[in-house]
């Protein structure tokens, strides 16, 4: 069997490009709800002090989440519309 070998690397290359963006984009999922539960903790239950923080801190934390969570989305769709191999 004779492969054509330029274009199985830019098979492989691709594939693997595309399980990169999809475990970038779980990961960012998962990043986001461990923070957003973490400060929802924090604001509602407190810390092992039992210290809460205020309402303009919460919304601080879920604020960041959410500019961290978009950067990476963002980071992951032009990852996913490079031009392929």
């Amino acid at each position: 069997m004779i492969y054509d070998y330029p274009n199985f690397t830019a098979l492989r290359m691709n594939a693997t490009r595309n399980i990169a963006v999809k475990k970038m984009r779980e990961t960012a999922a998962t990043n986001y709800n461990d923070a957003i539960n973490s400060s929802h903790r924090l604001r509602t239950i407190g810390n092992d002090h039992k210290v809460k923080i205020s309402d303009s801190k919460y919304r601080a934390l879920t604020t960041l989440a959410k500019s961290e969570l978009s950067k990476k989305l963002v980071a992951a769709t032009r990852i996913e519309r490079l031009k392929s191999y």
